[in-house]
């Protein structure tokens, strides 16, 4: 299947999305998503890269205490937007979303939906490595 498949973890995007606009890191409080602006320019951007139709976001969130914000609410209405929640522990940290990319990356390879990858983040580089070589790509 050729199709482009977004990763998108939520914490990188926020911090770097805030430090690009600010100059600074800002707590995810302090910020408002556009969804449907920000879901739009990552298939617009995938596609671009990839010269490929998009097969879906993944999108990558933690949640207090199984609580949907409502980011996240509207992500999970989103067509083409599937969102994989890990949890923010009690040091309001976000854990488990790394091993649902690399679980994520290997099901799509397994059934050969996806099986290159463009990795935007050094922590998911075990994630990446997962990914064997084939017609389709991931952006993580």
């Amino acid at each position: 299947m050729d199709r482009v498949a977004v990763f998108a973890d939520a914490g990188y995007l926020y911090a770097g999305g805030s430090t690009a606009i600010s100059g600074s890191s800002k707590k995810r409080q302090e910020l408002t998503l556009d969804v449907p602006a920000c879901v739009q320019y990552l298939i617009q951007r995938a596609e671009q890269l990839s010269g490929l139709k998009l097969l879906r976001i993944y999108w990558y969130d933690g949640a207090i205490s199984s609580r949907l914000s409502t980011d996240q609410q509207l992500l999970a209405a989103s067509d083409n937007v599937k969102l994989r929640l890990g949890i923010v522990n009690t040091f309001g940290e976000q854990k488990g979303v790394d091993a649902k990319i690399v679980t994520d990356l290997a099901d799509l390879e397994h059934f050969s939906y996806c099986c290159r990858a463009l990795n935007g983040s050094l922590n998911q580089a075990f994630a990446s490595s997962a990914v064997r070589s084939g017609s389709s790509w991931a952006i993580a």
